[in-house]
């Protein structure tokens, strides 16, 4: 079925018309709340906070990386976790060479 559109008016905008506020409403919730993705973690440190990490965020510079404490990090555990692991590696393998 063909619908008219009034003239000069943009067939995209009609369409929206049709969609329900609530759709709408949904939709730009969703534009403004814009998730990142998590690269890599990159190192850590201890503030008043508690501990925080060093994020590299994906399609972004190393100069845009951001300090985020440890409580929003549960949505890149994994990545926290490799991180984690390869750290425990780095301070075994410098302390060894430290004793020889």
């Amino acid at each position: 079925v063909l619908e008219e559109v009034a003239a000069g008016e943009d067939p995209a905008v009609a369409d929206a018309g049709e969609a329900s506020s609530k759709q709408l409403k949904a939709s730009k919730k969703r534009r403004r709340e814009k998730e990142y993705v998590v690269e890599k973690v990159v190192s850590h440190r201890y503030r008043n906070r508690g501990k925080e990490y060093l994020i590299k965020w994906q399609g972004y510079p190393s100069s845009e990386n951001t300090w985020e404490p440890a409580s929003n990090c549960k949505n890149c555990a994994r990545k926290v976790r490799d991180y984690e692991e390869s750290s425990a590696v780095t301070r075994v393998t410098r302390k060894k060479v430290k004793d020889d």
